[in-house]
Protein backbone atom coordinates (compact mmCIF):
# COMPACT_ATOMS: atom_id res chain seq x y z
CA UNK A 1 0.00 0.00 0.00
CA UNK A 2 1.45 3.30 -1.22
CA UNK A 3 1.82 6.12 2.26
CA UNK A 4 0.94 9.38 1.88
CA UNK A 5 3.74 11.93 3.37
CA UNK A 6 1.28 12.19 6.21
CA UNK A 7 2.59 8.98 7.55
CA UNK A 8 5.76 8.12 6.22
CA UNK A 9 7.83 6.61 9.02
CA UNK A 10 10.99 9.18 8.81
CA UNK A 11 14.68 7.34 8.63
CA UNK A 12 16.13 7.24 11.86
CA UNK A 13 19.31 9.10 12.14
CA UNK A 14 21.78 8.44 15.09
CA UNK A 15 24.92 10.70 15.44
CA UNK A 16 28.09 9.39 13.74
CA UNK A 17 31.27 8.11 15.54
CA UNK A 18 32.48 9.42 11.61
CA UNK A 19 31.26 12.89 12.38
CA UNK A 20 32.26 13.37 16.18
CA UNK A 21 35.94 11.91 14.97
CA UNK A 22 35.62 14.63 12.08
CA UNK A 23 35.11 17.74 14.30
CA UNK A 24 37.70 16.23 16.76
CA UNK A 25 39.95 16.67 13.88
CA UNK A 26 39.05 20.30 12.91
CA UNK A 27 39.02 21.36 16.22
CA UNK A 28 42.67 19.80 16.73
CA UNK A 29 43.54 21.35 13.54
CA UNK A 30 43.08 24.49 14.20
CA UNK A 31 46.09 24.39 16.41
CA UNK A 32 48.02 22.10 14.86
CA UNK A 33 51.59 23.40 12.77
CA UNK A 34 52.99 25.56 15.71
CA UNK A 35 53.63 24.97 19.02
CA UNK A 36 52.25 27.37 21.67
CA UNK A 37 54.47 29.85 23.63
CA UNK A 38 54.69 27.85 27.36
CA UNK A 39 53.91 24.57 26.03
CA UNK A 40 55.46 21.29 24.50
CA UNK A 41 55.08 19.87 21.07
CA UNK A 42 52.32 17.26 22.82
CA UNK A 43 50.29 20.28 24.27
CA UNK A 44 51.47 19.63 27.61
CA UNK A 45 52.22 23.09 29.63
CA UNK A 46 56.11 23.34 30.07
CA UNK A 47 56.74 23.68 33.76
CA UNK A 48 57.96 26.88 35.70
CA UNK A 49 61.64 26.87 36.25
CA UNK A 50 62.65 24.76 39.36
CA UNK A 51 58.63 23.05 39.34
CA UNK A 52 58.47 19.05 38.53
CA UNK A 53 56.38 18.05 35.64
CA UNK A 54 52.80 17.46 36.66
CA UNK A 55 51.97 14.14 36.67
CA UNK A 56 48.62 14.74 35.43
CA UNK A 57 45.31 13.94 36.84
CA UNK A 58 44.46 10.69 39.15
CA UNK A 59 43.65 7.97 37.82
CA UNK A 60 39.82 6.81 38.36
CA UNK A 61 38.85 4.95 41.40
CA UNK A 62 39.27 1.08 40.97
CA UNK A 63 35.46 -0.27 41.83
CA UNK A 64 35.75 -2.11 45.20
CA UNK A 65 34.71 -6.52 45.28
CA UNK A 66 31.47 -4.99 46.35
CA UNK A 67 30.83 -2.97 43.05
CA UNK A 68 32.02 -6.13 41.15
CA UNK A 69 30.20 -8.76 42.26
CA UNK A 70 26.76 -6.04 42.34
CA UNK A 71 27.98 -5.94 38.51
CA UNK A 72 28.43 -9.37 37.44
CA UNK A 73 25.22 -10.28 39.38
CA UNK A 74 23.31 -8.01 37.13
CA UNK A 75 24.62 -9.14 34.05
CA UNK A 76 23.77 -12.56 35.26
CA UNK A 77 19.92 -11.95 35.15
CA UNK A 78 20.27 -11.21 31.61
CA UNK A 79 21.99 -15.01 31.65
CA UNK A 80 18.82 -16.59 29.45
CA UNK A 81 20.09 -13.80 26.32
CA UNK A 82 23.27 -15.72 26.42
CA UNK A 83 23.74 -18.12 22.60
CA UNK A 84 24.13 -17.95 19.33
CA UNK A 85 20.83 -17.47 17.70
CA UNK A 86 19.39 -17.33 14.53
CA UNK A 87 16.31 -16.38 12.52
CA UNK A 88 13.82 -14.11 10.56
CA UNK A 89 11.74 -10.95 10.04
CA UNK A 90 10.65 -7.87 8.44
CA UNK A 91 11.16 -4.45 8.75
CA UNK A 92 9.86 -0.86 7.51
CA UNK A 93 12.18 0.39 4.83
CA UNK A 94 11.22 3.98 2.53
CA UNK A 95 10.89 0.96 0.13
CA UNK A 96 7.82 -0.24 2.13
CA UNK A 97 8.40 -3.41 4.11
CA UNK A 98 11.67 -5.32 3.71
CA UNK A 99 12.29 -9.29 4.75
CA UNK A 100 15.52 -10.47 6.14
CA UNK A 101 17.66 -13.10 8.03
CA UNK A 102 19.55 -12.72 10.71
CA UNK A 103 22.04 -13.98 13.30
CA UNK A 104 22.56 -12.44 16.94
CA UNK A 105 25.60 -13.42 19.09
CA UNK A 106 25.71 -12.79 22.55
CA UNK A 107 28.21 -13.25 24.92
CA UNK A 108 29.44 -12.37 28.46
CA UNK A 109 32.91 -10.59 28.42
CA UNK A 110 35.13 -8.94 30.89
CA UNK A 111 34.80 -11.36 33.07
CA UNK A 112 31.16 -11.53 33.18
CA UNK A 113 30.77 -7.50 33.59
CA UNK A 114 29.49 -6.94 30.45
CA UNK A 115 27.36 -8.64 27.25
CA UNK A 116 28.57 -8.15 23.96
CA UNK A 117 25.91 -8.60 21.32
CA UNK A 118 26.71 -8.61 17.56
CA UNK A 119 23.76 -8.98 15.06
CA UNK A 120 24.01 -9.84 11.17
CA UNK A 121 21.19 -9.55 9.03
CA UNK A 122 21.00 -10.15 5.52
CA UNK A 123 18.17 -9.13 2.53
CA UNK A 124 17.62 -10.36 -0.80
CA UNK A 125 18.02 -7.35 -3.32
CA UNK A 126 15.59 -6.90 -6.55
CA UNK A 127 18.86 -8.20 -8.64
CA UNK A 128 18.56 -11.75 -6.21
CA UNK A 129 21.41 -11.15 -4.48
CA UNK A 130 21.13 -11.50 -1.39
CA UNK A 131 23.56 -9.00 1.26
CA UNK A 132 24.44 -7.45 4.46
CA UNK A 133 21.94 -5.07 5.39
CA UNK A 134 22.35 -5.13 9.38
CA UNK A 135 25.70 -4.97 10.87
CA UNK A 136 25.64 -4.00 14.72
CA UNK A 137 26.71 -4.77 17.73
CA UNK A 138 25.89 -3.59 21.29
CA UNK A 139 27.60 -3.70 24.41
CA UNK A 140 25.67 -4.11 27.98
CA UNK A 141 26.84 -3.38 31.39
CA UNK A 142 25.46 -2.73 34.56
CA UNK A 143 25.62 1.74 36.21
CA UNK A 144 26.06 0.70 39.74
CA UNK A 145 25.05 4.67 40.66
CA UNK A 146 22.41 4.55 38.15
CA UNK A 147 20.86 1.31 39.46
CA UNK A 148 20.44 0.75 35.83
CA UNK A 149 21.71 -1.40 32.65
CA UNK A 150 23.21 0.81 30.21
CA UNK A 151 22.87 -0.38 26.18
CA UNK A 152 25.62 1.24 23.98
CA UNK A 153 25.01 0.33 20.24
CA UNK A 154 26.91 0.72 17.12
CA UNK A 155 26.38 0.37 13.44
CA UNK A 156 28.73 -0.68 10.61
CA UNK A 157 27.58 2.96 9.39
CA UNK A 158 29.21 4.47 11.81
CA UNK A 159 26.23 5.26 13.48
CA UNK A 160 26.12 4.99 17.50
CA UNK A 161 23.89 5.78 20.66
CA UNK A 162 23.40 4.79 24.21
CA UNK A 163 20.11 4.02 25.64
CA UNK A 164 18.69 2.08 29.30
CA UNK A 165 17.58 -1.26 28.92
CA UNK A 166 14.94 -2.39 31.20
CA UNK A 167 14.98 -6.00 32.17
CA UNK A 168 11.16 -7.69 32.39
CA UNK A 169 10.04 -11.10 33.39
CA UNK A 170 10.63 -12.45 30.24
CA UNK A 171 12.88 -10.38 28.18
CA UNK A 172 14.02 -6.76 27.99
CA UNK A 173 12.78 -3.62 26.90
CA UNK A 174 14.91 -0.38 25.62
CA UNK A 175 13.97 2.87 23.42
CA UNK A 176 15.53 6.31 22.42
CA UNK A 177 14.45 9.24 21.00
CA UNK A 178 15.96 10.21 17.69
CA UNK A 179 17.58 13.56 17.89
CA UNK A 180 17.36 14.74 14.66
CA UNK A 181 14.04 13.92 13.70
CA UNK A 182 12.31 13.58 16.95
CA UNK A 183 10.85 10.16 16.62
CA UNK A 184 10.83 7.88 19.52
CA UNK A 185 11.79 4.16 18.55
CA UNK A 186 11.37 1.02 21.06
CA UNK A 187 12.21 -2.53 21.02
CA UNK A 188 10.69 -4.97 23.10
CA UNK A 189 11.93 -8.87 23.32
CA UNK A 190 11.01 -11.88 24.74
CA UNK A 191 13.53 -14.51 25.22
CA UNK A 192 12.72 -18.40 26.02
CA UNK A 193 15.27 -21.05 26.29
CA UNK A 194 14.95 -21.93 22.59
CA UNK A 195 13.30 -18.88 21.25
CA UNK A 196 13.82 -14.78 20.99
CA UNK A 197 11.25 -12.30 19.70
CA UNK A 198 11.61 -8.74 19.28
CA UNK A 199 9.02 -6.25 17.55
CA UNK A 200 10.01 -2.51 17.06
CA UNK A 201 7.69 -0.01 16.91
CA UNK A 202 8.02 3.83 16.49
CA UNK A 203 6.10 6.56 17.59
CA UNK A 204 5.66 9.93 15.70
CA UNK A 205 4.22 12.03 18.63
CA UNK A 206 5.93 11.78 21.51
CA UNK A 207 4.98 8.20 22.35
CA UNK A 208 1.08 8.72 22.77
CA UNK A 209 0.61 6.34 19.73
CA UNK A 210 2.72 3.83 18.39
CA UNK A 211 3.25 1.33 15.48
CA UNK A 212 5.03 -1.43 13.91
CA UNK A 213 8.36 -0.94 12.44
CA UNK A 214 9.89 -4.21 12.97
CA UNK A 215 9.69 -7.96 13.78
CA UNK A 216 11.83 -10.81 14.16
CA UNK A 217 11.66 -14.97 15.19
CA UNK A 218 14.78 -16.05 16.45
CA UNK A 219 15.99 -19.76 17.54
CA UNK A 220 18.72 -20.81 19.31
CA UNK A 221 21.62 -22.35 17.80
CA UNK A 222 23.96 -23.04 20.12
CA UNK A 223 25.36 -21.66 23.69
Amino acid sequence: MKRTASNRIPTIHVPTILAAALAAALAAGTTAGAQQPGSTAAGVPEPAPGQKPSAGPPPAPVPGAEALAEQREAIARLGGWVGEWEGSGWAVSRAGRDEFTIHESVEPKLGSLALLVQGRGKSRLPTGEEAVTHDALAVVTWDPEGDRYVFQHYTAEGRHGQAELEATDDGWRWGFRDPHSGVHVRFTAEIGEETWHERGEVSLDGGSTWRPMLEMELKRVGG
